[in-house]
């Protein structure tokens, strides 16, 4: 890749790299693209951003999970791309993750790490620009971890309560992966409720690892029902037990 030999590609369940997607998918758990969560659905959309449409499978010019020689240690920077002369490098974190903090660190450490990986000089790589420039801002659904349970207005028929993930580029390399747990509402009929600032919250903002805190840019999260991501149902518990709607990823949920 942009004339380097490295290993990459692993750890996102490639099921989830095998269609386009679009801004406001719901997908049955936080697990289905892999055990990283909510982390591996951003990481793998992003992917497919990056990707463009591509028959077959993804384009060289895209890898992730890329492992590079960081001194005394090892890493994998999320997202590299190939934009025909620069590898653009992205790191992918959610919010509320240990390590937020540290992610421009950790993003600029691969940019270096890519720049003398070689004794000759080779496509150079910057923290990556392209998504912003582009103006990606990406949201999906799932259903809260654990799956707890709740009841819409009016109805004896449980739904899952649902989580909003919302990611963009934040800072030049970091892609932030906030959410937010959504009042109760039945998906199948329902528009999702999007958060809208209020009284006590008039300026809805993610945290920045090392600025300030940014606006969520929730102005581009689609309004309306939203459908299920490709290879997914839309899950809903089932009183006696099982699950309604369940699709594609085979997980029991319960």
């Amino acid at each position: 890749m942009g004339g380097h030999l490295l290993s990459s590609r692993g750890y996102v369940n490639s099921a989830c790299l095998l269609s386009d997607v679009s801004p406001g998918q719901i997908y049955e758990s936080t697990q289905v693209c892999g055990g990283g969560g909510a982390e591996y659905i951003a990481q793998a959309r992003a992917i497919t951003e990056l990707n463009g449409p591509v028959t077959g499978g993804i384009d060289p010019s895209v890898q992730w999970e890329v492992g590079l020689n960081l001194g005394a240690s090892a890493g994998r920077a999320d997202l590299v791309h190939d934009d025909g002369g620069t590898l653009e490098v992205y790191e992918l974190k959610q919010w509320t993750n240990s390590t937020y903090a540290n992610t421009q660190q950790q993003a600029e450490a691969y940019v270096s790490a890519l720049n003398t990986v070689d004794p000759e000089p080779r496509a150079p790589a910057q923290l990556g620009s392209g998504l912003s420039d582009s103006g990606w801002v990406d949201s999906f659904l799932t259903p809260v971890p654990g799956f707890p349970t709740c009841f819409v207005a009016g109805s004896d028929q449980p739904q899952y309560q649902y989580r909003l993930h919302v990611s963009w580029v934040t800072t030049p390399g970091v892609i932030t992966v906030w959410y937010r747990d959504l009042p109760c509402f039945d998906p199948s009929t329902q528009p999702v409720p999007v958060p809208e600032p209020s009284a006590s919250e008039p300026l809805i903002q993610a945290p920045v690892p090392g600025g300030d805190p940014t606006p969520v840019p929730l102005e581009q999260v689609p309004a309306g029902i939203w459908g299920p991501a490709p290879g997914n149902g839309i899950p809903a518990p089932d009183p006696a037990g099982g699950v309604l709607g369940g699709g594609g990823s085979g997980e029991t949920l319960a």
